[in-house]
């Protein structure tokens, strides 16, 4: 036991006890077996057992020699003849000493040489310390065991934990709502209350609870049911930091060493306190990878504190959703309300950028405009209508709106044609009425009776009846009237020449 525990082999003593209990129940089964066989053997009387004497194990413990004598009759037996005074065989006798001591000087050059592959890593131990440098990727020369041992480490390999009890299991048709009753030895993680408003928290607090620290519980914190597998290797220059962290000992029953427990611990302990604190809809929606990278930085930075020398490659979640349960079916109501909600303040905004769009260009010029606006109705309350500042002010806002080029701009223009239209045709009608006023005063009368006949004419251009009336003009008045009709069209007959009758005489 002291030696092995100067060399740093400690484990050799556990296996030395468990040989020592193996081999005193290979004696017992002996002398049991002796005893049970000496039933049906002829006796003679006053023989006193001597279960001992009679081993057949302890013989050969006591006289190794009868072991070589029955190899040797062993080997006679099998060749037929006496091989055993053959010059080979004796040959072979007097060069064991020397061919074990050249295996034995192998052996010890051999311990000497460790060749360390690449991506691997590997430190002399002297008595259990670490003695010298790392090596990589190189021939390792050590003092021979059991003075020096090697410890080669695979740096490059990716390690796994999965931080919770076990993997969830889904099978073809994933009904997880009805899974409660499966699994019972796995726990949900708690998280923070998910943001509700004032009236849901009144609404859920007046349901009748009677446990006010239930309900105080429940307003704070939430479940959720995750799995987080966690990827890790020893960090480039972290080999000594790794083995100085914790021991390589494994626990009975237990498929992992104290490092790698240790390790698991300190990332389950930042993977529950991170979550304790993230609101239930930052971790079940989360914006991309934000939840992985918060968990990976913050389970870095404790590893590093505890100087393990890991670093961590990545961090997944295979599996997130809340707990089984009754209660599983309102979380898919949650989640599609959520998106409608969404959708209808996309199409809100997307409604106000068109408007906005439509009325000045682009919404940023809307922005300003709005902004110009406001300026202009301040200073018309502060200093007044007509304040310079004022007038400023609201020509900057017009400016904005005429060069947005959009619909407020075309109602302006509009309007300004539509003022400006209005305005020349008064100045028109000005203008004729001026251009008459010397007719007019020349023959008022005459003047009168042209006008009166240029409506007449317009009016009645258009009438299919027409009718003359006047006060008793019978007897004083003779009224030739001409009815033609309208014809559309060429006439030609209006372009024919006429023959005119001669003087005196009669029409042919």
């Amino acid at each position: 036991g002291l030696v092995a525990d100067a060399f740093g082999q400690a484990g050799l003593l556990e296996d030395l006890t468990f040989a020592i209990g193996i081999g005193e129940l290979a004696i017992a089964a002996e002398v049991v077996l002796n005893f049970v066989l000496a039933l049906y053997r002829p006796r003679r009387a006053g023989e006193v057992p001597r279960p001992a004497f009679d081993s057949r194990v302890l013989s050969l413990v006591a006289a190794p020699d009868s072991i070589v004598r029955s190899i040797n009759e062993a080997v006679n037996y099998q060749f037929g003849f006496d091989i055993t005074s053959s010059w080979g065989y004796q040959l072979l006798l007097r060069s064991t000493a020397w061919l074990l001591g050249l295996g034995t000087a192998v052996l010890v050059v051999m311990s000497c040489v460790v060749v360390v592959p690449p991506g691997q890593q590997a430190v002399r131990l002297r008595g259990g310390a670490i003695v010298g440098d790392v090596y990589e990727a190189t021939v390792m020369l050590k003092w021979p065991w059991p003075v020096e041992t090697a410890a080669v480490h695979d740096v490059a390999r990716i390690r796994t934990l999965v931080l919770g009890p076990r993997p969830m299991k889904v099978g073809a048709v994933n009904t997880w709502g009805d899974e409660a009753a499966r699994d019972q030895d796995r726990f949900p993680y708690m998280v923070a209350a998910p943001n509700v408003s004032e009236q849901v928290r009144r609404e859920a607090g007046s349901s009748g609870t009677d446990d006010a620290a239930a309900q105080s519980v429940a307003e704070r914190f939430a479940l959720v049911d995750a799995d987080v597998v966690m990827s890790y290797r020893i960090a480039p220059g972290g080999l000594l930091s790794w083995l100085d962290f914790a021991s390589e000992a494994r626990f009975r029953r237990a498929g992992a060493d104290v490092r790698e427990r240790l390790v698991r611990d300190i990332a389950l302990r930042e993977l529950t306190q991170h979550l304790a604190t993230q609101p239930m809809d930052d971790v079940l929606s989360p914006r991309g990878d934000s939840l992985v990278r918060s968990l990976r930085e913050r389970i870095q930075g404790a590893l590093d504190r505890a100087g393990s020398g890991v670093e961590v490659v990545a961090v997944q979640v295979p599996a997130l959703r809340p707990p089984a349960g009754e209660g599983a079916g309102m979380f898919e109501e949650i989640s599609i309300d959520r998106q409608n909600a969404r959708k209808l303040r996309e199409e809100a905004d997307r409604l106000v950028r068109a408007s906005m769009a439509a009325m000045a260009g682009t919404p940023e010029r809307a922005a300003e405009i709005v902004a110009a606006i406001e300026a202009y109705e301040r200073a018309e309350r502060s200093s007044g209508e007509s304040a310079p500042e004022t007038l400023e002010a609201r020509a900057r806002a017009e400016t904005l709106i005429m060069q947005s080029r959009g619909a407020a701009a075309g109602l302006i223009a509009a309007a300004r044609a539509r003022r400006w239209a209005i305005v020349m045709g008064a100045a028109g009608d000005a203008a004729q009425v001026l251009g008459q006023a010397p007719s007019y005063r020349a023959a008022p009368e005459l003047y009168k009776q042209f006008r009166t006949m240029q409506v007449l004419g317009r009016a009645l251009a258009a009438a299919r009846a027409k009718y003359v009336l006047g006060p008793g003009v019978a007897g004083r008045t003779d009224l030739d009237v001409t009815m033609k009709q309208a014809e559309s069209g060429l006439n030609l007959s209006d372009y024919l020449e006429r023959k005119q009758p001669a003087s005196g005489g009669s029409n042919p």
